[in-house]
């Protein structure tokens, strides 16, 4: 359940699927199991480029017409 009121920034997210998990760790690691894998793999994801480092920049470009959102 999300949550405005963390005393500190939150970055985590845990997805479930048929075929294995992914839990992000933080704002850039994810950690990955797959189905008949034994252990799960920590990945470090890419930084994200310009606006679209964190929602707040996303909003304000797009807002003035500098980012196109994408329908989902």
């Amino acid at each position: 359940m999300g949550s405005w009121n963390w005393p500190f920034a939150r970055k985590d997210m845990e997805v479930y699927g048929a075929t294995g998990y992914a839990i992000t760790v933080g704002p850039d690691q994810v950690r990955l199991r797959l189905q008949h894998e034994k252990q799960e793999q920590l990945t470090t994801a890419p930084p994200l480029a310009g606006p679209q480092q964190n929602s707040l920049s996303y909003l304000s470009a797009v807002l003035r017409g500098e980012l196109q959102p994408k329908a989902i």
